[in-house]
């Protein structure tokens, strides 16, 4: 027993430190910087965000290349057999 506790002092392992699995519960962390933190007012309520801007119309025809592939069809010439 008294050997088991001198090997417990002497190969005591340092203190267990909760490991970090969110951003919020890092020290350097920002709320003003988190986009979720972002989408809610001062007084802690759900604000949904602004409509989103038409985007401008684009003319598919003059935007896009066409490509036109074109295929020749040329029959085989049968060889006529000879008698």
């Amino acid at each position: 027993m008294i050997t088991g506790f001198a090997f417990a002092i002497y190969y005591k392992t340092p203190d267990y430190q909760k490991f970090l699995k969110y951003d919020w519960q890092k020290p350097d962390y920002n709320p003003e910087e988190d986009k979720f933190m972002q989408r809610f007012d001062q007084n802690g309520n759900f604000v949904n965000l602004p409509p989103p801007e038409p985007e401008p119309e684009i003319d598919m025809v003059t935007e896009i290349p066409q490509i036109r592939y074109v295929y020749q069809f040329i029959p085989e010439k049968k060889e006529e057999k000879s008698e």
